[in-house]
């Protein structure tokens, strides 16, 4: 059985600019902080829609070029 990283590093095979949000009803583990580290971001259930909409925010500023 394959967990939601395993499936997005699949994905970003295919699409290799793709950004996306890990959401889990538990801690984060080494697992979780490295995918983190891959640009990938975290969001811990429950959320609210104040920390969904922040979270949704830094990702797609990271995946923004950077401007000169």
């Amino acid at each position: 059985e394959r967990d939601g990283i395993e499936i997005f590093e699949l994905i970003r095979q295919l699409f290799p600019s793709q950004r996306a949000l890990l959401v889990s009803g538990h801690a984060p583990n080494d697992r979780v902080q490295a995918a983190m580290e891959r640009g990938l971001g975290w969001l811990a259930k429950p959320y609210t829609m104040e920390s969904l909409a922040e979270t949704v925010a830094k990702a797609l500023e990271a995946s923004l070029p950077e401007s000169k």
